[in-house]
């Protein structure tokens, strides 16, 4: 389990990582069930396709009640990561409507995963940073009123 830890630990493959933390999981669930999450934060799911990602992982009992965002938001805490290596696209207008998605593009895979936070409301207009593995909205407009607030997603 340490080696996966390291941060220095270079896979040619994402999904080869999130198999063997699956397969070294399973071989013992009643004593290694409770690091599978720990474990998962390691995995760089912006690496991996929106396809594999419904059907091998999302699909998987261990997942389970596991908020699966921030898994994909550790992905920016990462330096080996970045720079570059993610685009959030927060907010803004969709179908003439403020929206609350929030989608995340990784040039190297070249596709997008939806990383919404339902719980927030819409917000246009707004700016947004990523400081010490947190992304931070600032101010916006939600068609009813401006905002003057802040909101985090921790990653």
């Amino acid at each position: 389990m340490g080696f996966i830890d390291d941060n220095t630990l270079d896979v040619k493959r994402e999904t080869a990582e999130f198999e063997a933390i699956e397969r070294w999981t399973n071989h013992d669930p009643q004593n290694r069930k409770n690091h599978f999450s720990r474990l998962l934060e390691k995995v760089c799911f912006s690496e991996i396709s929106n396809e594999y990602v419904k059907i091998n992982v999302l699909k998987n009992s261990l997942v389970g009640h596991i908020d699966f965002r921030k898994f994909v938001l550790s992905g920016l805490n990462t330096s080996s990561w970045l720079p570059g290596t993610i685009l959030l696209a927060i907010g803004g207008w969709s179908g003439g409507n403020p929206t609350n998605v929030i989608e995340g593009f990784d040039w190297k895979a070249n596709h997008w995963v939806n990383v919404t936070n339902h719980q927030e409301g819409p917000r246009a207009y707004h700016g947004a940073v990523f400081l010490d593995g947190s992304v931070y909205c600032v101010g916006g407009f939600n068609r009813l009123e401006q905002f003057n607030s802040i909101t985090t997603e921790h990653g």
